[in-house]
């Protein structure tokens, strides 16, 4: 399966995150690791690297789940990555360091005192200067993504051309941008589907999807008008729609 660009973006961050720690523990020897031989650092230290890597993955595929649950944007959205990726991580590596490869001393006081709190706090201006980089380079170029399954069913369109998706039967009504005129066509595919593809998707209606950058205004609590188009709005999201709008408003 081809990744976005949004996925890729972020399976780069994981593997940076990781490959620094590793680098760091491997080089620096701090801590308890001082007294291990660099060839022992070499074989033993990954895991981390490993961990953190995997962690950071697992935060990221529940902020898009939540996306559209828990529309939070700026400060408190990266505050709820980074205190869900520091809870994660920590029993993965402490029962890593407490393993019989690694045979580490320290109680899980000690360990989260000593070693994983100073440890996390050297991985997040890395991680809040790569997320900052890759929302730059989101807001600054235009993705192209591919909807649909089936060879011969398939649409390939800029994604800042797309500006919502209807539900009809087994097909989705892809509503789209075409110079000054509003297009449609129909593909196989599902809106659980397409969610996972473009999670920065919107849901307004159990039928809809839009992408928000096309939000132009509410007619009034069942509808809201989007490019050349409106859509309308069901009890499930009002709310979240309400707050994703005035925290863009910001």
């Amino acid at each position: 399966m081809k990744l976005n660009t949004i996925v890729k973006y972020h399976l780069l961050i994981a593997l940076i995150l990781g490959l620094w720690i590793v680098a760091f523990l491997i080089i620096i020897a701090p801590f308890d690791i001082a007294t291990v031989s660099l060839r022992n650092r070499l074989s033993m230290m990954p895991g981390y690297g490993v961990i953190f890597c995997l962690s950071y993955l697992v935060v990221f595929k529940l902020e898009s789940l939540l996306s559209n649950k828990i529309p939070l944007n700026g400060w408190k959205r990266e505050f709820l990555v980074v205190s869900s990726l520091f809870t994660i991580t920590f029993f993965p590596a402490y029962i890593y360091y407490t393993s019989d490869f690694i045979q580490g001393e320290y109680n899980i006081g000690k360990f989260f005192t000593s070693i994983y709190v100073p440890v996390f706090c050297l991985i997040l201006p890395v991680l809040v200067l790569l997320r900052w980089l890759v929302h730059k380079l989101l807001q600054n170029q235009d993705t192209w993504v591919t909807l649909g399954k089936a060879k011969y069913d398939k649409m390939r369109i800029l994604l800042s051309n797309l500006v919502f998706i209807r539900a009809a039967d087994n097909y989705l009504e892809i509503n789209y941008l075409e110079g000054q005129l509003l297009r449609q066509k129909l593909i196989r595919y599902t809106l659980k589907d397409i969610k996972q593809d473009i999670p920065s998707l919107v849901q307004t209606h159990r039928c809809y999807l839009m992408n928000f950058a096309h939000f132009i205004s509410w007619n009034n609590k069942n509808s809201i008008r989007l490019t050349l188009s409106q859509i309308p709005v069901s009890d499930t999201f009002r709310n979240s729609l309400h707050v994703l709008d005035k925290s863009h408003h910001k």
